[in-house]
């Protein structure tokens, strides 16, 4: 998922990330209609193939989020939507056939702030803490080039107080294993360091130094895309598609859905519970009391039992006279 207010860039890295156009047919609305436009859910699959493997992705974008007047509780369509498909999953996996069950949760959001400000806005904060236990949150820089890089450290040292000022929980990378080569573990820590990413996406490819690569050209020189001094979209590209995929399906299954799951299954029970006129499904029928006859029965049946064992401790202390 992404997510951010219009303009800043979020259709072009998409377009970056994934090489694939999925705007071709989008109509650019007017200041006036994108005021009045409301939070849309859009969803776009797309093929990939990484190291030859071959992955299928669904792209949600949300276009119309903080473009109003009044953003409050403008991330309420899109909790909705993610609340939506922990409940399709929860119910499927509740079904009767639980093969082939199809997983459309929402496994990141890649969420944009602005650059021009200084720090997180209210609406930034609001969004993050809406979401924060429901699915994982990546946050992004846009725009990366409108900074020089003393700026995009220091609005990174910020967006991380802020993050921790705030409450907020965004995705944690997890620690790498002990028994891991030194070059992964430096990739590691590198990565843990950029975030929150600074990224910059392009649609063109320019000619730099004789070779030609996705990027931005400026009267002052040349931006790249895909140059680590210049921006995080390489660390941001790998990290979702080859180092980090599994363990955000992993957090999402072992702990946001687990936690929406455990919060239906307590709604259920507590409703249950509250609900005096509910019947049981099965009723529960009184034990009947014993007649003299069963009670002679019992008792006839302790008494062997005794005898029996009284006879089996002599057999044993005989044995042990011999």
């Amino acid at each position: 998922m992404v997510a951010g207010e219009s303009g800043l860039g979020k259709s072009t890295l998409v377009h970056s990330l994934f090489l694939t156009d999925l705007y071709k047919d989008r109509k650019l609305l007017s200041a006036e209609e994108r005021i009045n436009q409301t939070v849309e859910i859009l969803k776009h699959t797309v093929d990939i193939e990484e190291k030859g493997v071959k992955l299928k992705l669904t792209i949600v974008d949300t276009p119309g989020f903080g473009d109003a007047v009044n953003n409050s509780e403008c991330w309420k369509p899109i909790t909705d939507y993610v609340d939506q498909q922990f409940e399709q999953y929860f119910r499927d996996e509740s079904g009767l056939n639980r093969k082939n069950i199809q997983d459309n949760r929402v496994h990141c959001c890649l969420y944009f702030i602005s650059p021009f400000g200084h720090g997180l806005r209210p609406v930034d904060v609001g969004f993050m803490k809406a979401l924060h236990e429901k699915v994982n949150i990546v946050p992004l820089i846009a725009k990366a080039d409108c900074l020089v890089p003393s700026e995009i450290r220091k609005l990174k040292d910020r967006i991380r107080e802020e993050i921790d000022k705030f409450g907020i929980h965004v995705y944690q990378f997890p620690e790498c294993d002990s028994d891991e080569d030194e070059d992964f573990k430096q990739q590691d820590r590198e990565l843990k360091e950029s975030a929150p990413f600074a990224v910059i996406g392009s649609n063109t490819v320019v000619e730099a130094k004789g070779q030609r690569v996705r990027g931005r050209l400026y009267p002052w020189g040349i931006v790249e895309v895909e140059n680590q001094a210049h921006c995080d979209f390489v660390k941001l590209r790998n990290m979702l598609i080859r180092t980090h995929m599994h363990d955000l399906k992993d957090v999402t299954c072992d702990v946001h859905y687990e936690n929406y799951r455990a919060h239906c299954i307590q709604q259920m029970t507590s409703k249950l519970t509250q609900d005096s006129r509910m019947e049981s499904p099965i009723p529960i029928l009184p034990l009947p009391t014993p007649d003299a006859e069963t009670e002679k029965l019992i008792r006839m049946k302790d008494e062997e039992l005794r005898r029996m064992q009284e006879m089996l401790q002599k057999m044993k202390q005989q044995m042990q006279d011999q």
